[in-house]
């Protein structure tokens, strides 16, 4: 267990230093230059190097395997200043150095073709022999981004004006190689009409009709090649098989009395992670009987000046927790297999600590057999600091109240090959920021 971990540029256990995002990008376009890979952004590149959304798409030779770009970026970790922390296949997630404290991350979706929602939209060989150079980075050439523009714009939707707005600008570019790639794309009448809408900027009869031309790319799409979108279909349920037998999210268990900041804490990772997971999920523990019935629950500010509840009341209580424990392991199971980060902000380990608070006067037999059955997480981080800087921020209770709780918390967590401790006392986004990592290092173990 580690007690206060350091919060590094460098990574742990490795000589490693993390560079910022921005440089970390600009470092592997220039090693897949080095290594002579082909390669280009397929779109959302008009602010690269510096600014960009949440992943970047990036075209690459049909050549490179994801067990390839895998090797790559981890083999020259040190050159591109970023480690490698997530994979799967071509979709790849690099923690670069932190900024304010919280770790940054760059997601780079690598594809073999110009492909949206599950559809090849566009040969990736074909948009790689007509890139070209802008601002230090590869992308595709005018007419090649113009139609991936506009598949992408229909295949999400009716297109707004704003994204016609964009269409028309980029048309303006080049309108003749924009024009030939139409024709390349669609039907020469569809292509015609399309052209001119966006040559004078007027897409109200291609926006009515964006429905019937969203199922005529799809239907084109698995016509021109059937074979490949059979593939792409088991594919994509294999890999949902896969992420159920092996999870690739994470359950993260936030411990510590009150004061120690777990609400603010818990707040900003999901921020702050959201390029790792797919979804954050923010659990307690067993909703009370109240909650299940959609009622409003009660609420006290001082939980430990009421009475304990009896011994056979406690005891159904803790029945209802034994079940809550076996049905757990399944919606656990669940969410991770959806890459999610589930974090708990209260968990049975609260109530081993601190029975009062739960007016828990039941056998502490019922309490083991919960403790058998409860899921186990995949790191506990526990929020600690002295008792008297933790009780300041909430007076709820007593100090020596809060110093039993932390002592407790201390040595239930000491005793977990899981957990951590993180020092309360930091800043806040320090405080986030060493969470944080240690997340980020639990992922890369799983």
């Amino acid at each position: 267990m580690d007690r206060f971990p350091p919060l590094l540029e460098q990574v742990p256990g490795s000589d490693l230093t993390l560079a910022p995002a921005v440089e970390v990008l600009q470092r592997v376009f220039a090693l897949l230059d080095s290594k002579s890979i082909l390669y280009c952004v397929s779109h959302g590149y008009e602010n690269l190097p510096d600014r960009w959304g949440s992943d970047i798409d990036i075209l690459i030779d049909r050549a490179v395997s994801g067990d390839a770009i895998g090797e790559l970026l981890t083999f020259h970790g040190q050159i591109i200043g970023a480690r490698l922390v997530r994979r799967n296949d071509l979709y790849v997630i690099l923690r670069c150095a932190p900024r304010h404290g919280i770790p940054q991350f760059l997601v780079l979706d690598f594809s073999h073709d110009v492909t949206c929602r599950n559809h090849v939209t566009g040969s990736g060989a074909a948009v790689l022999a007509r890139r070209r150079r802008k601002g230090g980075v590869w992308v595709p050439a005018i007419g090649d981004a113009f139609e991936i523009q506009l598949a992408r714009s229909i295949l999400k939707g009716r297109p707004s004006v704003q994204v016609t707005n964009g269409l028309s600008a980029l048309f303006a570019e080049d309108p003749d190689d924009a024009a030939r790639a139409l024709l390349r794309s669609w039907p020469r009448r569809l292509a015609l009409e399309l052209t001119e809408a966006a040559a004078s900027n007027s897409w109200h009869g291609i926006v009515a009709k964006a429905r019937a031309l969203r199922h005529d790319l799809r239907m084109r799409n698995v016509v021109a090649a059937p074979a490949n979108a059979v593939l792409r279909t088991l594919r994509a349920q294999a890999a949902r098989a896969r992420r159920f037998l092996q999870p690739q999210g994470l359950h993260v268990v936030m411990l510590g009395p009150d004061g120690a900041g777990k609400s603010s804490t818990i707040a900003a990772l999901e921020n702050g992670l959201k390029p790792l997971f797919a979804r954050t999920e923010v659990r307690g523990f067993a909703p009370s009987l109240r909650q299940l019935l959609r009622r409003a629950p009660t609420s006290t500010s001082t939980p430990h000046a009421l009475a304990t509840r009896s011994w056979g009341t406690s005891l159904l209580r803790a029945i209802y927790w034994m079940a809550f424990a076996v049905v757990s392991h399944a919606t656990l199971r669940i969410a991770k297999a959806r890459s999610r980060l589930v974090l708990n902000d209260r968990h049975f380990i609260d109530i081993l600590v601190d029975p009062v608070r739960y007016r828990y006067g039941g056998p502490r037999w019922a309490l083991k057999i919960v403790e058998w059955l409860m899921p186990r997480p995949d790191l506990v981080i526990l929020l600690d600091g002295r008792p008297e800087v933790l009780q300041a921020r909430k007076k709820e209770i007593t100090v020596e109240t809060t110093a039993r709780l932390c002592a407790e918390y201390l040595r239930l967590v000491s005793a977990l090959p899981c957990g951590h401790i993180v020092d309360a006392e930091q800043r806040p986004e320090q405080v986030c920021g060493s969470a944080a990592v240690l997340i980020v290092e639990a992922l890369h173990r799983t």
